[in-house]
């Protein structure tokens, strides 16, 4: 889903709509004078309906003069230091960012902390994050939760004084106590049991809870996630 939302659907494609092969590389997959099936040509004018339905939804929520205003009835001086706060973690727009990734995938995940003194509010894709246990798992409230995901790094290699790709992992786990990030993991050790002790930072929270959110877009109580602006489109 997310594919649609970012207009990458058609990337893997390595026709042009007229059937002629795109740009260079290996051996055609379709031998010339052999018809293109449609569904492997790319348009030639592309239309990003998943992101127009997202976009326009968001600012129905989150646009100008359209974000919630928080309010401490009796108690103006923590309604102060709450829109404090709102300001200095630049709440709406990371609340904009949630909408539109949780409205095309379905899910939004995020999580704040204060570093030096600083609320920090992040958005995290769901696809990269697994929740290991609930506090309620009906009203989706997360106890742990580990994100992780691979990437391509180009490193030094001082046998062949030549730069080669390496898979590295990050990693990052929030619990109702502590946070953990991990340095990036190179592939040799993500692949086995010793990956934990690779060298990390911890931090104690104190919050008394998980400061990770799980926020279905459209509820769906049989799934996980929830489903996007755009399910069945």
């Amino acid at each position: 889903m997310e594919t649609y939302y970012r207009g990458t659907q058609d990337d893997s494609k390595m026709y042009d709509w007229d059937g002629n092969m795109m740009g260079y590389g290996g051996q055609a997959d379709v031998q010339p004078g052999w018809y293109v099936p449609m569904k492997r040509r790319r348009p030639c004018a592309r239309y990003d309906l998943g992101r127009l339905i997202v976009t326009r939804l968001t600012s129905m929520v989150f646009g100008s003069e359209r974000f919630p205003e928080l309010r401490m009835e009796g108690d103006p001086d923590a309604q102060d230091y709450v829109r404090a706060l709102c300001e200095a973690s630049r709440l709406p727009t990371r609340m904009i960012e949630a909408r539109n990734l949780g409205g095309a995938v379905g899910t939004s995940c995020l999580s704040f902390c204060f570093k030096e003194g600083v609320p920090r509010i992040e958005v995290h894709n769901a696809k990269h994050c697994t929740v290991l246990s609930w506090i309620d798992e009906d009203e989706k409230i997360v106890k742990a939760v580990l994100k992780a995901y691979t990437y391509p790094r180009q490193v030094f290699d001082p046998e062949s004084k030549k730069l080669r790709t390496v898979n590295y992992y990050y990693a990052r786990y929030w619990d109702t106590q502590r946070e953990i990030i991990w340095e990036p993991i190179p592939q040799r050790v993500a692949d086995t049991q010793q990956w934990q002790n690779y060298p990390h930072k911890t931090v104690d929270h104190g919050f008394g809870f998980c400061p990770f959110y799980w926020i279905q877009n459209l509820p769906d109580s049989q799934s996980l996630d929830g489903e996007s602006d755009y399910e069945g489109l």
